[in-house]
């Protein structure tokens, strides 16, 4: 018998399945699931993740558990039936990168002086829960910067986002840590999401202090423009209802809105998914803050005055 394909074979038992090269997305039908994107599939790998259990198995494992099938016998003697032969897989291990962590002690050199945000209409209780501060030494990296600080699930501080507050350097923000693997401020709001099951994507930090500061607490930094897979996972793991992207009303803020939307759409309804850019160019939510103040963010987002 000629040698099947496992998008032939998957989609014969019911799965839609979304092509991205070197891997498919798709719905959990094994267990009914309806998110289009909880799914994912690498054949050469001959590996299943389900983003929103977190269980990894074989495509012959899905194969079983679709048709309910108590043994890996019993899947040869439907896929003979069906006249199915599965491929060779070509079993690559990929090189599992774990991200980086930095000592807790950073945090006793991060010195509760926060007149930059201040002069910026962040207050320093809205700060405090941020576990950030100015940098205070007088030599090493981050030095003459404000830093925040990057934590995971795990309560590790993964990373660090240092903004310049003396202007004296040519970059406004230096990064240290896995930056893809960020999911901030994740460890202030999981709990406010999951149960809000809403989230608004921003571009930078000032963003995210600038929503705080206005009480609203359901968002996460981008850190630019783009999604990483970390997030575009929490926000399938978490079932987010609603998705309402804020980037910043610049040049290129309404095109990297709608690629953003475009990528989403392969995993959410459209309904679930809004862009709401802050009223003017080059205006952002810290801007919407110092100059009409926490109702001007409201209003922006959710059209409340």
């Amino acid at each position: 018998m000629k040698q099947s394909s496992i998008k032939e074979i998957l989609e014969s038992l019911g799965y839609e399945l979304t092509d991205h090269n070197h891997y498919y997305t798709t719905r959990a039908e094994y267990r009914s699931g309806e998110n289009p994107g909880s799914l994912g599939i690498y054949p050469r790998n001959n590996l299943v993740i389900d983003f929103v259990t977190g269980q990894k198995f074989s495509i012959k494992k899905l194969i079983a558990l679709t048709l309910k099938l108590e043994s890996e016998e019993d899947v040869k003697i439907w896929l003979n039936k069906k006249q199915f032969v599965l491929p060779k897989f070509e079993i690559v291990n990929p090189e599992i990168k774990m991200p980086k962590t930095y000592p807790t002690e950073w945090l006793n050199d991060l010195l509760e002086i926060h007149d930059y945000w201040n002069v910026r209409g962040i207050s320093s209780e809205t700060l405090k829960p941020f576990r950030c501060g100015l940098r205070s030494k007088t030599a090493g990296k981050m030095v003459g910067r404000y830093v925040f600080t990057v934590w995971n699930s795990q309560n590790q501080l993964v990373g660090l986002a240092g903004r310049d507050v003396t202007n004296k350097s040519k970059t406004r923000w230096q990064l240290m840590g896995t930056k893809s693997e960020w999911l901030f401020p994740l460890f202030l709001n999981a709990d406010i999401i999951k149960k809000k099951k809403e989230i608004i994507l921003l571009e930078g930090i000032p963003d995210v202090l600038s929503c705080f500061e206005a009480g609203i607490k359901n968002c996460i930094c981008l850190f630019g423009t783009e999604m990483s897979l970390k997030v575009l996972n929490m926000l399938i793991k978490f079932d987010i209802k609603k998705i309402i992207i804020t980037l910043n009303n610049d040049g290129p803020g309404m095109e990297a809105s709608e690629k953003l939307q475009n990528r989403l759409l392969k995993y959410f309804d459209r309904r679930r998914i809004q862009i709401v850019l802050p009223p003017g160019p080059g205006k952002d939510m810290n801007d919407l803050l110092n100059n009409g103040g926490v109702d001007s963010i409201h209003h922006c987002i959710y059209g409340i005055k």
